[in-house]
Formats: structure tokens, sequence, C-alpha cells
């Protein structure tokens, strides 16, 4: 387990998401890996709702990311042009 979980003082819960991110793709990789031909039919359709659950965690993680990049993005650009020109 690579990310943390932090309890702030309001009693939310922070988790680093990169880390999780990496977790969550490492344990994809290796539920993918199980053989589905010794599966019945009832298995085979919990690995893939899963599979399909964790790739799902793993793209919206990936979009609060973009959003953070964007945010950031954003600030460096108003900055820049709230930043008074010399001549």
């Amino acid at each position: 387990m690579r990310y943390k979980l932090v309890k702030a003082e309001d009693g939310i819960v922070w988790v680093s998401i990169q880390p999780l991110m990496a977790d969550i793709e490492e344990n994809l990789d290796k539920i993918k890996q199980i053989p589905t031909i010794q599966l019945n039919d009832e298995d085979n359709r919990g690995l893939n709702l899963k599979i399909i659950g964790l790739e799902s965690i793993y793209q919206f993680l990936g979009a609060l990311l973009t959003e953070q990049q964007l945010v950031e993005l954003k600030e460096q650009h108003d900055a820049q042009i709230d930043r008074p020109t010399t001549h």
C-alpha cells in the first residue's frame, strides 16, 4: 500500500491520489492475470465487475488529477497576465 490516508481535525479523511492510482493499477494487472477459464459464469461475471469497478475508480481519480492540473495552469496563466510588463 503506497497511498496515505490522513484524518484532519474536522474529521475529513484525505488520501494521496497518485500512489492510490499506482496501487489500483497494480491490482488491476494482477486481477487481469487470473485465468478465467477455470471460473464458472457467476465468478467470471464477478471478476469482470471488479475489473470494471477498479477501472472506473482509476479513471475518476485521473479526472480529479486533471482538474487540479487545469486549476494550476489557470493560476499560472492568470499570474502571467496580472504581472506588470516593463519596458
